[in-house]
């Protein structure tokens, strides 16, 4: 329980924040402790595609809902992402024209976030080694959607801390929080045209959040402990975001709070991570079950069902959501193999 002296000092930090400036949009709308980060011209660098690239459907998963303030596609269909490297905040804007990406960042971290966007576009991800010719509907979505990716973006802290916001509450809680917290707490970088993206905090910038902005951004204690557990081993985290995703999984589970679904949701993304399972996420498993069966499943038996695939488990995962297959609004059925229907 947090003592009284920290919540009296908490109250004037709070009377101090009152006079701080807002961006219009009610309470969620406070702008960012920093002021806007100075970005001057962009670096660039162009990737060369051998293969297909779906840019949009690759990188969406690292949206966290349509108001992400650290996530947008602009009209042109140019994706846009405010990302915190170990340089300092960026801004970076990402093209898919003809056979190549090309790249823009701007800000401290540019030079970081360029040489990510190979990992990011799933330049390295292989598909090869996927056989769906058990489940012919799959070979035919995969078949449907050529460009599509794994992304890796290495950046293990900040896909850890969203996942953890999401842990036991609706999503739409989680986008507030992490909306509000980026606001309240992350560094501005105004875009060329005019828009600002905001980068979440660094390590220091999640253990500098006050209670009192906890429990204003509606998470709970156990939550934010989680956090501030995370963001105490940044160096270690950013560590393990460069080794694979086993030996990652099998690090953090020594870190109290984080358990099977905060790193199958964090490595994911992180880390491109071909076999994760988000068991005991409630949607997953009943869009899995509606998928093969037509009807919502458990964890045990959407794990049977994506038995075959083993080792590539995300990837099934991937071409069922790229069907639009979900337990509430029904896609097409799949083809379930003999030995998973006994």
């Amino acid at each position: 329980m947090t003592g009284a002296g920290e919540w009296q000092q908490d109250s004037r930090r709070r009377r101090s924040a009152a006079q701080r400036p807002r961006l219009t949009g009610g309470a969620e709308g406070r702008t960012a402790a920093a002021d806007p980060v100075p970005l001057g011209d962009p670096a660039v660098r162009i990737v060369p595609l051998d293969r297909p690239l779906a840019l949009r459907a690759v990188l969406i998963p690292r949206r966290r809902g349509t108001g992400d303030p650290a996530f947008r596609i602009d009209p042109a269909g140019r994706v846009w992402m405010a990302r915190r490297e170990e340089a300092g905040p960026s801004l970076l804007a990402l093209a898919h024209a003809g056979d190549r990406v090309v790249a823009r960042a701007w800000g401290p971290g540019a030079g970081e976030s360029l040489d990510a966007v190979p990992l990011l576009i799933g330049e390295d991800d292989d598909w090869s080694g996927l056989d769906l010719t058990s489940v012919p509907a799959l070979g035919r979505i995969r078949a449907a959607n050529p460009g599509l990716r794994l992304s890796a973006g290495g950046d293990l802290l900040q896909m850890l801390v969203p996942a953890i916001l999401e842990q036991k509450v609706t999503t739409a809680q989680a986008w507030f929080a992490w909306r509000w917290l980026l606001r309240r707490y992350g560094s501005p970088l105004p875009t060329p045209g005019g828009r600002t993206l905001i980068a979440p905090p660094d390590a220091a910038g999640w253990l500098s959040v006050t209670p009192w902005d906890w429990h204003t951004a509606g998470v709970d204690d156990r939550r934010a402990q989680i956090v501030r557990r995370v963001a105490a081993r940044a160096g270690a985290i950013a560590r393990l975001g460069r080794d694979s995703p086993e030996d990652a999984a099998e690090r953090l589970l020594s870190i109290p709070g984080i358990g099977p679904w905060t790193i199958a949701e964090a490595l994911a993304r992180s880390h491109g991570a071909p076999d994760v399972v988000s068991v005991g996420d409630f949607h997953l498993c009943r869009s899995v079950g509606t998928a093969f069966l037509g009807e919502p499943v458990d964890d045990q038996r959407m794990l049977e069902l994506l038995r075959p695939w083993e080792g590539q488990r995300q990837r099934v995962l991937r071409l069922i959501g790229a069907a639009g297959i979900t337990a509430e609004r029904h896609g097409p059925r799949l083809e379930v193999p003999d030995h998973v229907r006994r």
